[in-house]
């Protein structure tokens, strides 16, 4: 999400694109049975857009519970 050049600024500084990318980060970066994500591409610039929906997409991608071998084969 390209947020090594601001990692350093305070928060008041930071325009509303890369506060949205800092917040995406943190939503995603804590452990959730559900995260309600409202508008994550508000003020992103359509680069970052296509970054935060492959990162959001990635996120939920792996914490999708995997059903076992053993289980798939137990419920047929």
């Amino acid at each position: 999400m390209n947020l090594e050049n601001i990692i350093d600024q305070y928060v008041t500084t930071l325009s509303g694109g890369e506060l949205q990318r800092v917040a995406i980060v943190l939503a995603l970066g804590k452990p959730a049975d559900i995260y309600l994500i409202d508008e994550p591409s508000a003020y992103l610039d359509s680069e970052q857009r296509i970054i935060a929906a492959r990162v959001i997409k990635r996120c939920v991608h792996l914490s999708l519970p995997r059903a076992s071998p053993s289980r798939s084969r137990a419920k047929s």
